[in-house]
């Protein structure tokens, strides 16, 4: 009997530490500028991305749309020359 509560006791402590990354806490620690391989340790690889770039004048410019999808949460993150500008999360 009390193996049987001490499995089980260490089975939800595991997976409860094996919770997703693509949570509000993390989504809430991404900051303005940050780049986008930080990013992805904190949150993973993203489920969707989309790059691009152009050359105007002198000046090189990427962007990437990178969407992270987990249950019924999702976030959206722009990135410009590889750091974080523009982010979103929907419940």
């Amino acid at each position: 009997m009390m193996y049987k509560l001490l499995a089980m006791i260490t089975l939800t402590l595991f997976l409860t530490a094996c919770g997703s990354p693509i949570n509000q806490a993390n989504y809430d620690k991404v900051t303005d500028d940050m780049l986008y391989s930080e990013v992805v340790k904190l949150l993973g690889e993203p489920t969707h991305k989309n790059s691009s770039g152009m050359n105007v004048g002198s000046i090189d410019l990427s962007g990437t749309d990178a969407e992270w999808q987990e249950g019924g949460l999702t976030i959206n993150i722009v990135f410009v020359n590889d750091k974080v500008k523009i982010k979103r999360i929907k419940k």
